[in-house]
């Protein structure tokens, strides 16, 4: 049982406010002239109340007063009582997490809000008989509802712009109802729209990634899974061949010889492209040219058609000299990519007579690639 005695603050900057056994009430007194008592100070007084009982400094309109008006270094204190133990709390404004509690006289501050909590949480609960009972300020919520709950309902007891969730527990608890299994059914409730929110997460990806929805893509992935099954059966009965690591180095060994002797060959074969690219000659017509200029200057063309032929008869020269050497060396480029590929054949040949003694049934394409991969 939970029994309020007395609220003041420290240093007094409002009345205290005593309360006495049985039915209290808070009042506003009218003045002179105005019978109103909205806006004296009713709902502070209560929201004073439910901030010396441990509530969030954020949630709290304590929170909202300037500081003009009520100083940080004020403490605001209550004394109560539960269960027998005569308790004091006070939580001074500027330092509102560490809240100090007198306990039967033994003064304790704590250094977090969430452990004043579960301290008085254990006392409040300290004969009960329930596994997991609310905690200290879960029970506050419907006790000291909060002015923007409406009062429209019994279970919502907070700000209804806060849209925080209805909670049951303490209203269980109250009624002597074990609320154990609806903070199950709550938790069980929670992991499966968890559960949900990341399945729908999970098919949008995967429509985004793959772009088929996940009938497809789990079609393309049992066929992924099947071709591993596959790879992993034959690897298993390819290890369990007698001589396998031998017959396996020995593919590898080939399989790097031949990658070597197709790099050879690729470059000698780019070369030959090139040279290849030079044919013909292109020279100017010295005939041309000369008609040319006969028809402006007569006997001018043949002049230069003489000295055009001399400068294209000594290119020529140089041209002739140039391609014998490049003929030269394309046959000797044919020549050297004949012995790769009959070098390259052997090789082949050998390797496939090594492979067939491993892949009895076609389904290694590469020992090398495949070993590298699950290895």
């Amino acid at each position: 049982m939970l029994q309020i005695k007395k609220h003041y603050s420290e240093p007094e900057v409002f009345e205290p406010i005593t309360f006495k056994d049985g039915f209290n009430l808070i009042l506003g007194e009218t003045t002179e002239g105005n019978v109103k008592t909205s806006g004296v100070g009713k709902s502070m007084a209560v929201e004073f109340i439910n901030y010396a009982l441990l509530k969030r400094h954020s949630d709290s309109r304590v929170s909202l007063i300037p500081e003009e008006d009520l100083s940080r270094d004020t403490a605001v204190c209550l004394d109560f009582e539960i269960n027998g133990y005569i308790i004091t709390t006070k939580r001074v404004i500027n330092d509102q997490e560490c809240p100090t509690l007198i306990i039967d006289g033994e003064k304790k501050t704590y250094s977090r809000l969430s452990d004043a909590n579960d301290h008085l949480s254990t006392l409040l609960f300290a004969d009960t008989a329930y596994e997991n009972p609310p905690s200290f300020r879960m029970m506050m919520g419907p006790l000291i509802r909060d002015e923007g709950s409406e009062f429209k309902s019994i279970i919502s007891c907070f700000d209804t712009n806060k849209r925080i969730p209805p909670d049951y527990t303490p209203h269980l608890f109250l009624l002597h109802v074990d609320p154990n299994p609806y903070s199950k059914a709550k938790r069980l409730y929670s992991e499966m729209e968890n559960i949900s929110k990341a399945r729908k997460k999970m098919e949008e990806n995967i429509t985004t990634l793959t772009s088929k929805n996940v009938s497809e893509s789990k079609a393309d992935l049992n066929e992924l899974e099947n071709q591993v099954r596959r790879i992993q059966k034959d690897i298993d009965r390819l290890e369990n061949i007698e001589g396998f690591d031998t017959v396996k180095d020995e593919i590898i060994d080939i399989e790097n010889q031949l990658e070597q002797e197709r790099s050879k060959q690729a470059v000698l074969k780019s070369e030959l492209s090139n040279i290849k690219l030079f044919r013909g000659d292109n020279y100017i017509d010295g005939q041309e040219v000369a008609d040319l200029y006969n028809q402006f200057k007569e006997g001018l063309g043949d002049l230069i058609k003489r000295e055009i032929e001399e400068v294209t008869t000594f290119k020529q020269k140089i041209d002739d000299f140039q391609r014998s050497i490049m003929e030269d060396r394309k046959t000797s480029i044919e020549q050297e990519i004949k012995v790769f590929e009959e070098s390259i054949s052997s090789p082949n040949k050998l390797y496939g007579e090594k492979v067939s003694l491993l892949d009895q049934e076609g389904l290694l394409v590469s020992l090398k690639q495949t070993i590298a991969i699950h290895s």
